[in-house]
């Protein structure tokens, strides 16, 4: 079963918005890279990997940057955002509630959509089958906040269980706590491959 959300994620967000004058010498750019493999995450090392790592890199060099990477969970980088404690967020997805607080880059570097994702064996053949089940989310999430608003369309009552990252909707799959979980392509496509 698949649960589409069309959505241009983009990639940054306050570009120019909070960055320390040019006068006050180097400047120093706080980034929270979120947690969202491959696209972009941190490595033991603490670099930034994954598209949105190079891309990230390549323009702090261009600019004259010193980035500063803030690790934060997901629903905390948005606060952190909103209160200015950081100055990027990577691998944020548009909407238009979040464009009334948030500069957006007009350039596009990849389209995504959310999944429902469950066990083969599971039995879940569609959104109906979620009646009064437990289903994973990722607190904060574009892809969870369509998803509740689908469920309700259809009068659907499921259990959510919220988390901090992809990575904990697929664990709770894995254990059996919750039978599906809202991820995005590539967590599917990580998955897969894993």
């Amino acid at each position: 079963m698949k649960f589409r959300v069309y959505v241009f994620v983009q990639i940054f967000t306050l570009l120019f918005c909070f960055i320390q004058p040019a006068f006050s010498g180097e400047r120093i750019v706080k980034v929270s890279p979120s947690k969202n493999p491959p696209l972009i995450f941190i490595d033991d090392k603490g670099e930034a990997k994954g598209i949105y790592g190079d891309i990230i890199k390549h323009i702090a060099q261009e600019e004259g940057w010193s980035l500063q990477f803030v690790k934060c969970r997901w629903f905390e980088c948005l606060d952190k955002l909103e209160s200015s404690e950081i100055d990027l967020l990577m691998s944020i997805a548009y909407t238009k509630e979040r464009a009334h607080k948030f500069d957006f880059t007009t350039e596009t570097v990849f389209n995504n959509w959310g999944y429902v994702y469950r066990k083969p064996d599971s039995g879940i053949e569609s959104i109906l089958d979620l009646k009064s089940k437990r289903v994973a989310t990722v607190k904060g999430n574009v892809y969870s906040k369509a998803f509740v608003k689908n469920l309700k369309s259809f009068g659907i009552k499921s259990e959510i269980i919220e988390v901090d990252s992809y990575r904990d909707v697929l664990n709770l799959i894995d254990k059996g706590e919750v039978v599906a979980g809202v991820i995005n392509r590539p967590a599917r496509v990580k998955r897969v491959v894993t």
